[in-house]
């Protein structure tokens, strides 16, 4: 504080002010400072509660979800599109949602692992073994890795494997968001 407050004099010509003088006697007097309470906005405030203008989408995902079809969405920045796949995998039991991420180009399988993590998750551990072995190269948490090299196609055989045990289980939609991020590997 004396250091701060001569350098206030010597190169501004001002004095600390009341809230640094305050905080100076506090350090001083060994007391500990209240911790602010941080103020709780409304939820609707923080996510609006409706999604609103996007039934005719909305109403063609499930379409195709019901009918094993695909979709892109696409659109401007900022105008819904994360927030109806959001909002539509979060009421469906069919449905599995992973997103990629700024930085993923740089780090090759990212977004199939979050994918992979997804589907575990929500249809439980993959069941064959070989599977489950080769997808441990990528999301470590299912198991020690095969010895020998990454092997591309067996990588995607072993997701096919996880995505049928899915599907059996009930999978009916894999939402993919903010793919323009997604890592070439993947």
């Amino acid at each position: 504080f004396v250091e701060c407050r001569t350098r206030l004099r010597d190169e501004l010509g001002v004095e600390p002010d009341d809230e640094t003088l305050q905080l100076a006697r506090l350090i001083e007097s060994g007391r500990t400072l209240a911790q602010p309470r941080p103020s709780r906005r409304p939820l609707g405030v923080l996510r609006p509660p409706r999604l609103v203008g996007r039934e005719a989408q909305w109403h063609r995902l499930q379409t195709i979800a019901n009918s094993a079809g695909a979709a892109l969405i696409v659109g401007e920045a900022g105008i819904g599109k994360s927030r109806l796949l959001a909002d539509f995998t979060a009421t469906s039991r069919c449905a599995v949602a992973c997103h990629a991420r700024p930085g993923d180009a740089s780090l090759p399988f990212a977004l199939l692992a979050r994918l992979v993590r997804a589907l575990v998750q929500a249809f439980g551990p993959v069941r064959v073994d070989w599977a489950r072995q080769e997808l441990s190269r990528i999301v470590a948490e299912l198991g020690a890795a095969p010895a020998g090299d990454l092997a591309v196609l067996r990588l995607q055989q072993a997701l096919l494997q996880a995505l049928a045990q899915a599907r059996e289980a009930g999978l009916a939609l894999v939402a993919v968001d903010d793919l323009h991020f997604a890592d070439a590997s993947s």
